[in-house]
């Protein structure tokens, strides 16, 4: 008895404790895969490569510079300008739409071209086609601009002429110098896109799979120490009484429903009998007290029902002078386990509960169970 809990055969340990001292390799191996997974998934990530376009204005005002960065942002997010893109990729604008991402870099009036493919090759060529299709845009609006400004001019020179053909030579003149003033604001003051810097292969960036490959530890290890944890806390219960004679063989073992003819048995040797559980309701102990009553009736003698610890020595006798078996409700402890060991004429019935008693529980007190000891499985 002294070396039930060394001698325990229980393959996951009594605690999470002892399941981890003895299954810590599940979460090393869990995370040893998650490594493994995380690097080849960094190794084979997707490469994203970056275009720089710079946004031109002849304006000093940070407000000014800020707007035009902003509506540079919008006129490359056109889709006139993915569909340029995409044409010149062979690919179609929905996929490259996704795949891209155009913004201001901070603190600046430069525009970053990002495109994620499945190499950097790719990218950087998805990247430099999207740039320059944004340039383009750009001209073409600017282009466009001028375009209106001259077709407008023209047809006011051809409409209305005046009758007087020195006045007439003099308004179109006006209008020609209106409309190389208005050109040569348009193009001072409109933005303009210029490539700055082309995306790079070399420069492609990706997910760092040593990065991947130490989340995928991490993740691994979690989720292998979550597993141990579960299935070790889990099989850490007793879970039936065929399991519980193997692991304790030195302990006796009955269901609640024997408990009856156990104590019928052991009534006539016995004044003392005392009900505790392994952590367990007061109120499940105080169950065992009916069936008990009913064994001991059953070997004609009568009992003297009490949760008072300081009655465990007392003797209660009956009308007719014989001596009752004193029923004693008391929590489980170190105390009681060993003054009932010392006490030939007392009994001792443990209640467990199946999936709900833990191993470590019963190890406290079980290398001071003695002879006259009755673990009481619950259900």
């Amino acid at each position: 008895m002294a070396n039930v809990a060394e001698n325990n055969a229980d393959p996951w340990g009594r605690s999470l404790i002892e399941t981890l001292r003895r299954w810590w390799w599940v979460a090393m191996a869990a995370a040893v895969i998650g490594a493994g997974v995380g690097l080849a998934a960094g190794v084979n990530s997707p490469r994203t490569a970056e275009a720089m376009l710079a946004v031109q204005i002849a304006s000093d005002n940070p407000d000014a510079l800020t707007r035009a960065a902003t509506n540079a942002v919008t006129e490359a997010n056109t889709q006139e300008v993915y569909a340029a893109a995409a044409q010149e990729r062979h690919t179609d604008a929905p996929s490259l739409r996704s795949r891209s991402e155009i913004l201001v870099v901070p603190n600046s009036t430069v525009l970053g071209v990002r495109v994620t493919a499945d190499t950097a090759e790719n990218a950087s060529a998805d990247a430099n086609a999207l740039a320059v299709a944004a340039v383009n845009q750009s001209a073409r609006r600017m282009q466009n601009d001028l375009r209106s400004l001259t077709t407008n001019t023209e047809t006011l020179m051809t409409t209305e002429p005046l009758a007087d053909a020195q006045a007439e030579r003099t308004r179109k003149n006006q209008l020609g110098g209106a409309l190389a003033q208005s050109q040569q604001a348009l193009l001072t003051q409109s933005r303009q896109l210029t490539v700055l810097q082309q995306a790079d292969p070399a420069g492609a960036t990706s997910t760092s799979p040593i990065l991947l490959g130490l989340l995928g530890a991490i993740g691994g290890g979690l989720l292998g120490l979550a597993l141990t944890m579960l299935f070790g806390g889990r099989r850490g219960r007793i879970s039936s009484m065929r399991e519980m004679r193997r692991l304790y063989p030195n302990l006796e073992f009955i269901p609640a429903r024997d408990v009856p003819a156990i104590m019928s048995m052991e009534a006539g040797s016995s004044d003392r009998i005392v009900l505790s559980g392994v952590r367990v309701p007061a109120a499940s102990v105080r169950g065992l007290v009916e069936p008990v009553e009913a064994g001991v009736h059953a070997a004609g003698r009568d009992t003297h029902v009490t949760e008072d610890v300081a009655q465990f020595g007392s003797e209660h006798y009956g009308r007719d002078g014989d001596r009752q078996v004193t029923v004693l409700q008391t929590p489980l402890s170190g105390a009681i386990v060993k003054r009932v060991g010392r006490d030939p004429r007392s009994v001792l019935l443990v209640l467990v509960r199946p999936h709900k008693t833990r191993f470590e529980w019963i190890d406290e007190h079980a290398a001071q169970f003695g002879e006259r000891t009755y673990v009481v499985v619950d259900g």
